[in-house]
């Protein structure tokens, strides 16, 4: 990992972006949303790559946070 103890960026699956956040929400974290809207990308410059993000407004509909996956890899 090139930065431990960070979001992780999906990728490399062939679904729309809006389907990758609620797939990742629910497996990472528990919980069920719903997509308001797309905001304005963001790119991040770092000294051996770049990323851009796609942020999204929503709204929590269901489920207790709970950290899956990091819980038991950092835990």
């Amino acid at each position: 990992m090139k930065h431990p103890m960070k979001w992780e960026f999906p990728g490399g699956k062939s679904e729309s972006k809006e389907d990758c956040l609620q797939r990742e929400v629910k497996e990472e974290l528990g919980m069920i949303i719903t997509i308001d809207r797309a905001l304005k990308p963001v790119e991040h410059q770092y000294p051996d790559f770049s990323i851009c993000t796609y942020p999204f407004s929503c709204k929590w509909e269901f489920g207790k946070v709970v950290p899956t996956k990091h819980s038991q890899q950092y835990g």
